[in-house]
């Protein structure tokens, strides 16, 4: 079977099937490596953890990027507790509650010039805003208890009037969902800022298209007994593969083996070719004697009685 394979007409096809194969073996690799370097750890995961200004990561009316979700932030501005709401389905070790949305207008940010609104001239008036996340709660009507209680945490009408330090983390929006079943009307199922400030009292000049999850306000918010600090759930930093790139990496191989298959097998179907017709020349050989004999006997006969006929 070597000296079939080593016949020119069968190495240039080799050749042609290596060449395949080396293609096969790029893209292979090709998928591999975006598997594993898609599943790598950032490079910045400390950032996640290092504190930010607000204005490093978002701008008022700028939409959350990827690079921005989950990172904690620091802003200076007024709280606003008038506005709070309560958002329900928020779970926390396990347990399922409600966390106290309030308004933070954030002092950090410019003011914000030629946009009319039909509003006094605060601070809420002036600067944008972005939704906050006070604490969490396990009951509701505890929950709305304290949030009506929060009526009195009224900002400031001077921009020079103390604000309060916040550390929070920063958390793209959701999709407004309705809660058309819900008794109460005031009742915000996701958090959607989008929602949440057609709650305020005073119209805001901007907000932020993002949610903030406090860890820590200074100065200490005086907040009533049954509220709870918020759990932080940080972002998910283990290697995750994308299964994906790997069955295609799997696949490319599979054609590897393929094209060598192929070309083995032609060659080897050439090599029994000519062993079964070596085995059968023999054979043919007698019948093509026996073949020519009967031949010359029917023509020696057919010639006698030629004579015969004649005489």
């Amino acid at each position: 079977m070597l000296r079939t394979a080593l016949r020119p007409k069968w190495l240039a096809l080799l050749v042609v099937a290596l060449v395949t194969c080396g293609l096969f073996a790029a893209l292979s690799w090709w998928q591999l490596n975006s598997a594993f370097s898609s599943a790598r750890a950032p490079v910045d995961a400390d950032e996640y953890q290092r504190e930010v200004p607000l204005g490093q990561l978002l701008e008022p009316g700028v939409g959350v990027t990827e690079e921005a979700a989950g990172r904690m932030i620091v802003a200076e501005g007024w709280l606003d507790g008038r506005d709070t709401v309560v958002v329900e389905g928020r779970l926390q070790d396990g347990a399922e509650g409600y966390w106290l949305m309030a308004r933070l207008i954030v002092a950090d940010a410019a003011p914000v010039a030629g946009v009319a609104i039909d509003a006094p001239e605060t601070v809420a008036g002036m600067h944008p805003s972005i939704p906050v996340a006070l604490g969490w709660v396990a009951d509701r009507g505890r929950a709305h208890e304290i949030a009506n209680s929060l009526d009195n945490v009224v900002p400031p009408s001077a921009d020079d009037s103390e604000t309060v330090s916040v550390v929070a983390q920063l958390q793209p929006p959701s999709e407004p969902r309705p809660a058309r079943k819900a008794t109460d009307p005031q009742t915000v199922l996701t958090l959607a800022p989008g929602q949440l400030i057609n709650l305020w009292s005073e119209p805001s000049p901007g907000y932020y298209s993002a949610t903030l999850v406090s860890a820590s306000i200074t100065p200490e918010l005086s907040l009533p007994n049954g509220v709870e600090a918020i759990a932080l759930v940080g972002v998910d930093q283990s290697l995750q593969l994308n299964l994906l790139n790997i069955f295609y990496a799997i696949e490319w191989v599979i054609f590897i083996g393929m094209a060598l298959y192929i070309w083995w097998r032609l060659v080897r179907d050439e090599y029994l070719a000519e062993r079964a017709a070596a085995a059968e020349a023999p054979d043919r050989l007698a019948a093509e004697i026996r073949r020519e004999k009967l031949l010359r006997i029917a023509a020696q006969r057919a010639e006698a009685t030629d004579r015969k006929d004649e005489s």
